[in-house]
């Protein structure tokens, strides 16, 4: 008896200060947040929501249901401006893991690419300096750039029969027939 009694103290002792030193883990599914816009403010937005609805439900009165319309309204505005804010930042951090650390870029790319939503990567332009564009004209302006540096003489731009689908197809002669 005295044997079990020294190991039970020992066994104790280890393990307490072990748990005082390390901490425990919790064992079971693991929670963490499945997306990035989800933030305290949005779920209050939405119970609240929630219960205008339920209240709406049992008084069928129409100024219950006006509140609760107008909640339902914000909190849509709500949480469309939060995933708008999240992938501008997401965008953001990109722009910066590819000017840092190409191998975190690529890897963040790869783990987008296996979401339900997949990026979408037109979407994403950068300035002459770098900096992403987010407004359509300036993003069209960008490609436009682009595009005339592709083709500064306009070779494409004649209009003349050019089909390159076609297989017979002939470059237009540019000089004239003798």
């Amino acid at each position: 008896m005295k044997v079990n009694d020294l190991w039970n103290t020992f066994k104790s002792a280890v393990t307490d200060s072990m748990k005082e030193a390390c901490g425990t883990k919790k064992q079971g599914v693991p929670t963490r947040k499945l997306t990035a816009w989800w933030k305290e403010e949005i779920k209050e937005v939405i119970q609240t929501k929630k219960k205008l609805f339920k209240k709406w439900v049992k008084s069928k009165s129409e100024e219950d249901y006006i509140q609760y319309r107008l909640a339902r309204r914000y909190a849509k505005r709500k949480t469309r401006l939060s995933m708008e804010a999240s992938w501008k930042k997401y965008g953001e951090d990109l722009n910066a893991m590819c000017q840092t650390s190409t191998r975190d870029f690529y890897k963040s790319v790869k783990a987008m690419r296996v979401r339900d939503n997949p990026f979408d990567p037109t979407s994403v332009v950068n300035d002459p300096k770098g900096q992403p564009l987010y407004e359509d004209d300036l993003i069209r302006g960008r490609w436009e750039e682009y595009f005339y540096l592709l083709n500064p003489a306009g070779i494409l731009d004649t209009g003349e029969g050019f089909d390159p689908s076609q297989p017979d197809h002939q470059e237009p002669n540019t000089l004239e027939s003798e």
